[in-house]
């Protein structure tokens, strides 16, 4: 019976989530590999609750103000942060830099906390409990940690701060439902889609006036490692190249005819010598 209740939740949980992830996947970059980071961002999202669970969860208060610290510290606070540092992680593994590549991998980790959330809450609560959260609390955590994500590679002071106003906004989204005001939770939500959007917009137009500088490289036979094209033996094993390699943007790692200056891919151009 409990088998029956997880696989269930999981399969209700996975409906609102493909259609998210292929919305977000849809507002990035064109560079070959973005719906492949997205889906990796997303995978390693789904852990990210396991943070927040491994803490104890205090006692809630019964006076209104007391439940808005609550949400914004107990709750606000310490998702954030579980989704935060793996967001800190996608971002570093998959190499992408700019704000616009940082907001949409954050928003699809944020997606995969959601979703394995809401697996925990099918399981406990029921199959109709997927309904009111498909459309706003999974999406939901995208908006409250946009944040932080469109800061991820901005440094610690920026980051700080976006990790703050997600808290604040995301305790304050549970307080709204939590006293029952669930259309002022709605309008709130609407707000937090249009600062996303508008946070779109403008990694879209910082990326469209960046020139990115990157390098060639070459996957070394023995060990396969990449090392930059121009050198005559691997820096990781000290193996000679063998002189018919691919040569490959080190950005998207799309295959480059060696005398290119720009990425055909990603539209890098490569640094000299």
């Amino acid at each position: 019976m409990a088998g029956a209740r997880t696989l269930t939740g999981v399969v209700l949980s996975l409906v609102p989530a493909a259609f998210w992830l292929w919305y977000l996947a849809g507002l990035g970059s064109k560079q070959p590999g973005s719906a492949r980071a997205c889906v990796i961002a997303f995978c390693l999202g789904l852990l990210s609750p396991l943070g927040a669970l491994a803490l104890p969860q205090p006692a809630m208060p019964h006076q209104v103000l007391g439940l808005l610290v609550f949400f914004v510290v107990a709750v606000g606070l310490v998702e954030e942060t579980s989704k935060m540092l793996v967001g800190l992680v996608a971002v570093k593994v998959l190499g992408r830099r700019d704000s616009l590549d940082a907001l949409l991998l954050g928003g699809c980790v944020a997606l995969g906390f959601a979703t394995t959330e809401n697996v925990v809450y099918v399981y406990h609560m029921g199959e109709t409990v997927i309904l009111g959260r498909a459309m706003m609390s999974t999406f939901g955590h995208v908006l409250m940690s946009a944040f932080w994500a469109f800061v991820l590679t901005s440094g610690v002071k920026r980051l700080s701060g976006g990790l703050l106003a997600a808290a604040v906004v995301h305790g304050l989204y549970d307080w709204l439902l939590m006293i029952g005001w669930g259309w002022a939770a709605i309008g709130f939500l609407l707000l937090l889609w249009s600062i996303f959007r508008i946070r779109v917009v403008v990694g879209h137009l910082e990326a469209s006036h960046r020139v990115f500088i990157t390098r060639k490289v070459i996957e070394c036979r023995a060990c396969h490692t990449l090392v930059r094209a121009e050198v005559l033996y691997c820096t990781q094993c000290g193996k000679a190249r063998s002189g018919d390699e691919k040569t490959a943007c080190r950005n998207c790692l799309v295959t480059v005819e060696p005398a290119s200056e720009v990425c055909p891919g990603c539209e890098c151009r490569f640094a000299e010598g």
